[in-house]
């Protein structure tokens, strides 16, 4: 009967702290993932702003000061 205990012991213990690692590595890569995707906006933003603006300078468009 003790061994059992101990065994059952052991293997919640081992699962908690595959669960705990499970819980951990994808919070992780969930952050990773949204820093990634966020980027990739902010880059796709910059590049049509750049656009633009070399569009209105190309055809005259813009004010001059």
């Amino acid at each position: 009967m003790h061994t059992k205990f101990t065994l059952l012991l052991i293997v919640t213990l081992i699962l908690l702290a595959l669960a705990e690692a499970t819980i951990i590595n994808v919070s992780l890569n969930f952050v990773s993932l949204s820093i990634k995707g966020a980027v990739g906006k902010v880059t796709i933003t910059a590049l049509v702003v750049k656009d633009g603006l070399t569009t209105h300078i190309v055809n005259d468009i813009m004010n001059k000061y």
